[in-house]
């Protein structure tokens, strides 16, 4: 998870979040809080379709695409972790992108994949945890 990472702003624009450190989460995975979607094809990983626009933005990048709820400064927003889903697509469906939150839950709404809740939380690495202590 140490990639440049697609976020879903107020606005919907794309853009870009730097490295991130994976921990186990104390807790039961949950839909609720901060969340970064990761999604990935039949194959397990990410569609071409998923990273095109931010790589056209960021050409060279390191980047898995990936989609958060909440980002810093939105309304919402709170703390420095998300909680690591996996939105699958199923066989048979054609990835488009999935730029936001908003458009996970259509595509599962419809039927196009699955989501994986893990119990890993990405730490936001623009935070300092040791001064939260």
């Amino acid at each position: 998870m140490a990639e440049l990472r697609l976020l879903r702003q107020p606005d919907h624009r794309v853009g870009g979040h730097g490295e991130g450190d994976l921990v186990a989460a104390g807790g039961a995975a949950t839909r609720e809080g901060n969340v970064v979607f990761h999604v990935v094809d039949t194959s397990g990983v990410a569609p071409a379709v998923q990273c095109s626009r931010l790589l056209t933005a960021l050409p060279g990048e390191a980047t898995a695409c990936n989609v958060l709820n909440f980002i810093p400064t939105e309304v919402g927003y709170t703390g420095g972790a998300w909680n690591l889903q996996i939105f699958h697509w199923s066989a048979g469906q054609t990835p488009y992108e999935l730029s936001s939150d908003t458009d996970i839950a259509a595509a599962l709404a419809a039927g196009k994949g699955t989501l994986e809740i893990t119990n890993i939380l990405v730490r936001c690495p623009a935070v300092n945890f040791a001064a939260l202590r």
